[in-house]
């Protein structure tokens, strides 16, 4: 015999109360004011009502949408509905290039991701207005590449050795995605943070789990008008809680190290050369939290899986569907590699690799 005890009525009330907050909030976004897109042509329906289904289709089957669009408007401009804006399309070789020559006051990428992501509210003010991380990855980590490779080449290699675990010449079936998504995020990190943390399986879990948590956060947000933004994101996402599982992990190293700063300076003997280090370094890293550190690390994080983890796991795809050229692309990585060793100046003397690669980010994008 089974207890049934009544929800109290407060609860159902609270409930009802819920459900009809959240309606409001997606009628007021809907009605909010938008550009004038009017003159656009669109593919599904522009109405009121109509936009919502059209853009529960696009998040379905938006590879069918644009292909629709794009046959229907070729070399024109067109617009999409997503859940809750409208996406313009362009196509046609003028169109493309406008967009190319563009300057960063008319078509900001920072403010499309923005825009998208509500990176303002995932990861706070200060990521989004003062992201002085990204003049170091421009600057610092391209000036260390040459000197970080023996590293990252180390890193290759033992993480294909550990994730797939082969026992000599032994065929495994592996997830791609998956398996390149912690293939790449160990390697990455061997830059961000450095030997062990890497290769912690619940830091590697963390990076992979927040590049989503950002991404629905701010699908999340989106649906909400911008004054309740702060509260949505903090209440309505996993962010702030997996920033502080990321802070259990860099804050005993952030705080050694800021103990050598203190001590030594900016120059101590086994100094790490990692991206964790370069932020401390900076003239605004070197007086920030604990958690601001560790949010940079895991935007750079953020920013570095996803787009690499496809077009990696897509070249995979293509030269599975393409095995005709396996064999001159490992030809020539082997008679660079026995005349220059593995290095920097070695893959830039790839050339077929390097035609490879660029034609299936060219077929598939970064983003698909």
């Amino acid at each position: 015999m089974q207890l049934q005890v009544a929800a109290p009525q407060n609860v159902i009330q609270g409930a009802y109360g819920l459900a009809g907050l959240v309606v409001a909030a997606f009628v007021v976004t809907k009605l909010s004011k938008h550009p004038n897109l009017d003159a656009i042509p669109t593919v599904g329906s522009s109405t009121w009502l109509g936009s919502w289904w059209a853009g529960i289709q696009f998040f379905t089957k938006a590879a069918d949408v644009l292909r629709e669009g794009y046959e229907k408007h070729k070399g024109t401009p067109f617009k999409v509905a997503d859940l809750h804006r409208w996406t313009v399309i362009v196509s046609g070789p003028q169109f493309v290039e406008d967009v190319r020559k563009a300057s960063d006051d008319e078509l900001s990428s920072a403010e499309a991701v923005n825009d998208i992501l509500k990176v303002e509210y995932m990861l706070g003010r200060d990521i989004y207005h003062n992201p002085y991380h990204d003049a170091i990855i421009r600057s610092q980590l391209t000036r260390n590449l040459g000197i970080l490779y023996p590293g990252i080449r180390d890193e290759i290699v033992t993480a294909f050795e550990e994730i797939l675990d082969l026992q000599g010449n032994e065929w495994k079936s592996v997830p791609a995605f998956q398996t390149v998504q912690k293939l790449v995020c160990r390697t990455s990190n061997r830059i961000f943070v450095g030997l062990p943390l890497c290769r912690n399986s619940d830091w590697i879990d963390l990076n992979i789990r927040f590049t989503l948590d950002v991404a629905k956060g701010g699908l999340i947000i989106g649906l909400f008008p911008k004054v309740l933004a702060p509260l949505v994101a903090r209440f309505m996402t996993n962010v702030p809680r997996s920033t502080r599982r990321g802070m259990k992990h860099l804050g005993p190293i952030i705080e050694e190290r800021q103990k050598h700063l203190k001590e030594y300076g900016r120059d101590w003997a086994d100094k790490p050369n990692d991206f964790l280090s370069w932020l401390m370094d900076h003239p605004n890293g070197s007086q920030s939290s604990v958690k601001d550190l560790t949010l940079r690390v895991l935007t750079v994080n953020f920013a570095a899986l996803h787009t690499s983890s496809n077009n990696f796991t897509q070249a995979l795809y293509h030269l599975a569907a393409n095995p005709q050229y396996m064999h001159p692309l490992r030809e020539e990585v082997e008679l660079i590699v026995d005349t220059d060793g593995w290095s920097k100046g070695a893959l830039a003397k790839m050339r077929k690799l390097d035609s490879f690669l660029k034609e299936s980010q060219r077929m598939e994008g970064i983003d698909c």
